[in-house]
């Protein structure tokens, strides 16, 4: 958990929760810690060590108790504890204050046993989870534990966060983010519209391919190479920057395909994105393939939860006999969890499909040098080994022309 730091000048407690339970969120927990939960205009604190006189505990539990069985309204302070208090409370190690801009997410659950509110935050470069619950009853031997937990509502607690964040993001009125696709990989598949928003902007980020696609560009620029696993605190770290700093975040392709969670993200940290789209792998693949998008299925496997109702979705679209644009998963560090061309093949073969006649192009390293594609039949596909720049085409389009249609032309 994060060291004590301060309380700063001027920062004023929002609520202040006595008898909460915090745990590590995960399923075997140990640890659990009994507390108090401070939120203020910029930190979450829990206090596990506090000077407080046992009486002034004892009596404030029970009138916080009653107050929470009355309204579940967690927005509250407590006489005889003050900031003075919480600042001379924060000088023991043992007790923790997590700044609200390392919180990634702020959630709560109502569970039938009572209510949970869940925290995620960085924290020396890693992401940690904790859970709270406020206790009613608690069993005192051999060990002190909860026995019975109270039902409130979390949501102004995580509404309050939210909203700090975002009045706290220097994003609005001090740097400008932009999300940027820069096409597939050859530079003419870079837009002049991504170009010159890359130019405007005095720092670059993004992933080594990307970066590779636009380095003819980025000549002077404050460039930031990252992974899945460090991007957090570059865009942590850019969202607190001087005055005026632009910021462009690339991405390989079109921004709007494939990169949600990443995009979603980075309008929590910077508050306000602008999305400047490319042209995508999926667009050219069509186009070598001549498969119309508006009369085929677009399916990406690039998300890191289950990929299952995307599985069933793909068998679904060429059982009924749609042409398929298909992005497989390539996850070299959890092989168990790739989904690449011969788990494709061996996955449509064992739900009945016929692999054998189904014709598919698989595209390596589109629109660079070099280029390779496989075509034939899907379960050729087996035991293949490809890189993980691809994507597939299944063509099952029947061409339909305006010729066939000669009631439109009046």
């Amino acid at each position: 958990m994060p060291r004590p730091g301060r309380v700063d000048e001027g920062e004023e407690i929002h609520t202040h929760i006595v008898s909460v339970w915090r745990e590590a969120d995960r399923r075997i927990a140990i640890g659990g810690r009994e507390g108090m939960l401070f939120v203020t205009d910029k930190h979450l604190m829990f206090v596990q060590k506090t000077e407080a006189k046992l009486r002034w505990w004892q009596a404030t539990v029970q009138r916080q108790s009653l107050k929470l069985l009355k309204s579940k309204d967690p927005i509250m302070h407590h006489d005889g504890y003050g900031r003075d208090d919480l600042v001379r409370d924060l000088e023991n190690k043992k007790n923790d204050e997590i700044p609200l801009s390392k919180i990634l997410k702020a959630s709560h659950e109502e569970k039938s046993w009572g209510s949970v509110l869940y925290l995620t935050y960085e924290h020396k470069g890693k992401t940690e989870k904790r859970r709270f619950s406020v206790v009613l009853d608690w069993v005192k031997y051999p060990a002190k534990d909860p026995s019975r937990y109270m039902k409130i509502d979390w949501e102004p607690v995580v509404s309050f966060i939210r909203e700090r964040q975002a009045a706290s993001s220097p994003s609005g009125s001090r740097v400008a983010a932009y999300a940027v696709g820069v096409g597939p990989g050859a530079p003419e598949y870079l837009t002049q519209a991504a170009s010159d928003a890359i130019r405007g902007c005095d720092v670059v980020v993004g992933y080594d391919g990307a970066l590779r696609t636009i380095d003819s560009i980025l000549g002077g620029k404050d460039v930031r190479r990252v992974t899945m696993a460090d991007q957090e605190g570059t865009y942590q770290d850019l969202a607190t920057g001087q005055s005026g700093l632009k910021v462009a975040v690339v991405f390989t392709g079109d921004v709007n395909f494939s990169e949600s969670e990443v995009v979603d993200r980075l309008g929590e940290v910077f508050g306000s994105l602008t999305v400047i789209p490319g042209i995508s792998s999926v667009q050219v693949a069509a186009a070598k393939s001549r498969i119309p998008l508006d009369r085929c299925r677009v399916i990406s496997m690039h998300i890191t939860s289950s990929i299952e109702r995307k599985k069933l979705e793909l068998k679904k679209a060429l059982l009924d006999g749609q042409s398929v644009i298909l992005v497989p998963r390539p996850w070299p560090k959890r092989p168990e969890l790739e989904f690449m061309p011969g788990d494709v093949a061996a996955y449509l073969k064992d739900g009945g499909l016929p692999t054998a006649s189904m014709r598919v192009r698989v595209y390596e390293d589109l629109t660079l040098a070099g280029e390779r594609v496989f075509e034939g039949s899907v379960d050729e596909l087996e035991g293949k080994e490809f890189s993980g720049h691809l994507i597939m085409a299944f063509d099952q389009h029947e061409p339909d022309s305006y010729m066939n249609h000669k009631w439109q032309w009046g």
